[in-house]
């Protein structure tokens, strides 16, 4: 997708399907910055990426820290 590929060339956080990312999370092109214990239906599930340099850019951890506490909010 757009937004995927705008984290793999650094200028974004994407939302993506775990299938879409799976071999650029594991040649290290993009990472998973936490683990969401949500329990959804796989058709429904996905994982923020970005590149590793952009650990700590205070938009993405601005991003991520608001992410969270959004699904906190959310009923299980």
């Amino acid at each position: 997708t757009d937004a995927t590929q705008a984290a793999l060339d650094g200028n974004a956080v994407a939302l993506a399907d775990f299938a879409m990312v799976a071999n650029d999370l594991s040649q290290g092109r993009l990472v998973r910055p936490f683990e969401l214990g949500i329990k959804v239906a796989p058709e429904f599930a996905y994982f923020l990426v970005y590149p590793e340099t952009a650990k700590d850019d205070a938009r993405v951890i601005a991003f991520r820290e608001w992410l969270l506490d959004e699904v906190a909010k959310t009923p299980t």
